[in-house]
């Protein structure tokens, strides 16, 4: 149990390659195996913290996440803007560049 745990611990670590190469299922089934070992193992004393920790790491990476609800478009406005005669008021400069 020791040398599977120590081998999780390497694996998991923020500069391991796992995480340089972002992979998401490989990330999941280990977080799984992490699952597996501390079920297995007795929760003595200490053990609350891990657990605590175990059921914050799957919450956050296993479970999928509902998709958001798409947020309600504004009304485009067709009607006449301010600027409604822009082109006779400048129609006189005729600047072509």
């Amino acid at each position: 149990m020791v040398k599977a745990s120590k081998t999780l611990y390497r694996q998991l670590q923020p500069e391991s390659p796992l995480h340089k190469n972002k992979d998401l299922e490989k990330l999941k089934q280990l977080v799984g195996d992490v699952e597996k070992l501390v079920k297995s193992a007795s929760l003595g004393v200490g053990m609350s913290e891990v657990q605590f920790h175990l059921d914050l790491a799957i919450k956050a990476i296993v479970k999928e996440k509902p998709a958001p609800a798409p947020s309600p478009k504004p009304e485009l406005n067709l009607g006449e803007d301010e600027c409604g005669d822009y082109d006779e008021q400048y129609d006189q400069y005729d600047v072509h560049l």
